[in-house]
């Protein structure tokens, strides 16, 4: 199981510090896409292989029309096929950091462009419409900072998560998850969660909050969000804390139908602290911020790691990464939960900040990651050939470097012991600064459309000549000639 990675950026100097995610992977087939970004310079550069990763080449650099700074927030999915010529579309997602002063004042809103391939060219920034709230909560560089998810269903119809604006009552607001449905220029909302129940005796005083933070999610073949987050039971002021939950802070997670369909908030695990998380890692000091949630090609199985109590235990004697699997076989939208505990004792890395913990189901395992080293920060890239369910984590090392583990679920109930995976063999010369390993979701395609171009004149004795134009679809596709 060698990991050999390859340069992309050798010379990425004054890499952003914060939780912008410059390491966004995508692919198809041989393709791969990443993105990086070099706050000295502040442009976001896409990158693309078409050998597996072997050889990189940046194909747009400073063109993204959308608003950047060292700590946005870039979430992105790749649309096979959806751009020009049957080339592939990358749609990305992007928020600022949103604010000073308790998260309540908006400097930025959530941003949305596409970039076709074929052309390479950008377009947008548009924003969420319909009078909803398009701002992300919190500054990002804050433990509460949240995720963006983003997701276009087979039906071209898209479903979009993030952290709305706080429910303004008592203390400092409450937590609040958006679920919207974005149907061609129409908005609708789905669902909302978060709120807050006065229960005396005194006015103004004595409430229950229920908090809730987006962590990530992922997107079924059978067109089923599944978004993790976490949830705080905190009653005001008589006790708890958004920290410290009486009841336990946990982590749940809540489905989307096909039909939209929004199920209630299922929990999974207690007592897992604040892990306020994105869709990649970069994450601030203070969270125990995780990677990306995966699920299976044949959508049987959903999954989603985490480090477990180790904002209380940051040195590691405690602390633990967990990894949650939903069986999809039963109800696709009420899974049934397991929870497995990898490997224990595992500090945070890089003087304070997360594990970062990310899951994949693909083999080989696509990694894209950014270290310090020889007085540069390199972007890299490198294939972990592995298979079944694998987990994927940063750790304090020797010589307080952060270092690469991994650990191997052997499809029945067993996880191999960790091992570190980079740098091999060990070496206080490098750290590691982040990393992003790819989801296995299924690739989302445009909704199947056939057609044939009108001819506008026709001879009669003439043999009629026409040809049939097939748009979107998951192939491959089969068609049938009936005389």
């Amino acid at each position: 199981m060698p990991f050999t990675p390859v340069s992309i950026d050798p010379n990425n100097i004054d890499a952003a510090p914060g939780p912008y995610q410059h390491w966004i992977l995508n692919w198809t087939g041989t393709t791969r896409y990443v993105f990086a970004y070099n706050i000295g310079s502040s442009l976001l550069s896409l990158y693309r292989s078409t050998d597996s990763g072997a050889t990189w080449a940046a194909i747009d650099v400073g063109n993204f029309p959308g608003s950047l700074n060292d700590n946005s927030l870039l979430q992105s999915e790749l649309i096979v096929g959806g751009g020009s010529a049957g080339s592939d579309l990358i749609r990305t997602m992007t928020a600022l950091n949103r604010t000073t002063g308790g998260g309540t004042t908006p400097i930025s809103v959530l941003e949305f462009c596409e970039f076709d391939v074929g052309t390479l060219a950008w377009s947008g920034p548009t924003n969420i419409g319909g009078g909803f709230d398009q701002h992300n909560y919190k500054s990002l560089d804050a433990t509460e900072c949240a995720s963006l998810q983003r997701f276009l269903r087979g039906d071209g119809t898209e479903i979009v998560v993030y952290q709305c604006d706080p429910l303004t009552g008592f203390a400092n607001g409450v937590r609040r998850i958006r679920i919207l449905k974005r149907s061609g220029a129409t908005w609708t909302q789905l669902a909302q969660f978060g709120a807050e129940t006065f229960v005396g005796p005194t006015p103004g005083a004595d409430y229950i909050q229920e908090h809730y933070v987006l962590w990530s999610g992922v997107k079924s073949g059978a067109d089923v969000v599944y978004i993790f987050a976490n949830h705080a039971h905190v009653p005001v002021p008589d006790g708890g804390s958004f920290y410290e939950d009486p009841l336990g802070m946990e982590l749940g997670c809540i489905t989307v139908s096909a039909t939209d369909g929004v199920s209630a908030f299922q929990s999974i695990e207690q007592d897992v602290e604040q892990m306020p998380a994105v869709t990649n890692p970069a994450q601030p000091t203070a969270s125990t911020e995780n990677g990306r949630a995966a699920i299976n090609l044949d959508s049987s199985e959903v999954a989603f790691g985490y480090g477990y109590q180790t904002n209380t235990f940051p040195a590691g004697a405690g602390a633990e990464v967990h990894v949650v699997r939903g069986d999809l076989t039963g109800d696709p939208l009420a899974p049934s939960w397991t929870v497995d505990v990898i490997t224990t004792n595992q500090p945070k890395w890089n003087g304070g900040t997360a594990n970062d913990v990310s899951v994949t189901y693909d083999n080989p395992a696509k990694i894209a990651f950014e270290y310090f080293g020889a007085g540069v920060v390199t972007v890299a890239y490198g294939e972990h050939a592995l298979a079944n369910l694998k987990v994927y984590w940063a750790t304090q090392g020797a010589s307080n470097k952060g270092k690469l583990k991994f650990s191997q679920f052997d499809g029945i109930s067993t996880w191999t012991p960790a091992v570190q995976l980079w740098p091999d063999p060990d070496s206080s010369a490098v750290s590691l600064d982040g990393f992003d390993v790819g989801s296995e979701a299924p690739t989302p395609s445009l909704p199947l459309s056939l057609s044939c171009p009108p001819v506008s004149t026709a001879t009669v004795g003439v043999f009629y000549d026409e040809f049939l134009q097939v748009i979107g679809g998951v192939p491959p596709l089969f068609f049938e000639i009936i005389p």
